[in-house]
Order: structure tokens, then C-alpha cells, then sequence
């Protein structure tokens, strides 16, 4: 079980912006939230996928929510690096995901504990 707390730190009250998610449901789910009442509204999702955060009056405002199975992912730093350390030994599918792209991914086998494995993504 997941939950998605999300808070409005708002530059007037007289601005009453709504949230809204899409995604992991099959509709979007208008969170109902009057944020000139309410600054935080907890949401509870109980199976992985990417939930879609925005603003029902500002375009520019959005965020997205990556909800996992496992405890393996990593964000690129600066330049586009990435690490995932303490993989256990075994096959996995390792995917890149962009929010403007198509995901795509690898297949690896982590053979030994101490290997080093290198995979380039390329988002264009």
C-alpha cells in the first residue's frame, strides 16, 4: 500500500486550485480538495504504476509518482548517471522511463556480487 500526500503551499488564498491524479486508476480521480480550506490530502493506492499529479487551473503545475513493487530504482543525476547498488544475483529488466518517451529497457544478469554493469539509455 501506498500514500500519496499531497500538500499546496499557497501564494494567496484567494487562489482555490484543485489536484487532480491520473494513472494507476482506470479514470482520472479528482482529489475534490478547495485548497483555500484544506493544504493536505492523503491518497491511498494499492498496486504499482505511474500516477500522473496536476493542477486542474495550472497547466505548469504537475508531478509524477512512480509507485514500485520493490525497493530498486534510481533518479540521473546531473549528468545522466544513474546507480543501482546491492542488486541481488539474478535476471532482471532494467526500464528508463521520461515523461515525454516512450520507456525502454534492458535485459541483465547480475551474476556475481561484485560485478559492474553498464546500460546507456538514450531518450531523443
Amino acid at each position: 500500500m501506498f500514500t500519496l500526500h499531497v500538500r499546496r503551499v499557497p501564494p494567496n488564498l484567494e487562489d482555490q486550485s484543485t489536484a487532480s491524479l491520473s494513472g494507476v486508476t482506470a479514470a482520472t480521480r479528482d482529489l475534490g480538495v478547495d485548497f483555500a480550506q484544506v493544504t493536505t490530502r492523503s491518497v491511498q493506492f494499492d498496486r504499482p504504476g505511474i500516477v500522473r499529479v496536476f493542477c486542474d487551473i495550472h497547466s505548469h503545475m504537475s508531478a509524477y509518482v512512480l509507485i514500485f513493487t520493490h525497493r530498486f530504482f534510481a533518479v540521473t543525476d546531473d549528468d545522466g548517471r544513474y546507480r543501482l547498488d546491492n542488486l541481488p544475483l539474478g535476471t532482471y529488466t532494467v526500464i528508463a522511463w521520461h515523461e515525454l518517451f516512450e520507456p525502454q529497457s534492458h535485459t541483465v544478469e547480475i551474476s556475481r556480487s561484485e560485478s559492474d554493469i553498464h546500460l546507456n539509455f538514450g531518450f531523443e
